[in-house]
């Protein structure tokens, strides 16, 4: 997920747009990672994985300063 979103940020900054946002969907993301698992079989899957609650899971509340009205409860994003 981080080399895909890397690719759009480094285009929309060559190409002096926005980034895409709108095109990081479920399927877009699947193809992507599925793609990746094919043309490296014998990397780590952890590396592909679309599904990244395992690594949530352990995470402490005040880390996941994506959640709204998360850790600061006031819909600010404290470490970002």
């Amino acid at each position: 997920m981080v080399q895909i979103i890397t690719i759009e940020w480094k285009a929309a900054a060559e190409g002096q747009r926005q980034p895409r946002w709108f095109i990081f969907t479920d399927s877009y993301l699947k193809r992507v990672c599925d793609q990746v698992v094919q043309e490296n079989p014998r990397w780590n899957p952890d590396l592909s994985m679309t599904d990244l609650s395992p690594y949530m899971a352990g995470m402490p509340l005040k880390m996941q300063w994506w959640l709204v009205d998360g850790p600061a409860g006031d819909g600010t994003f404290p470490y970002f």
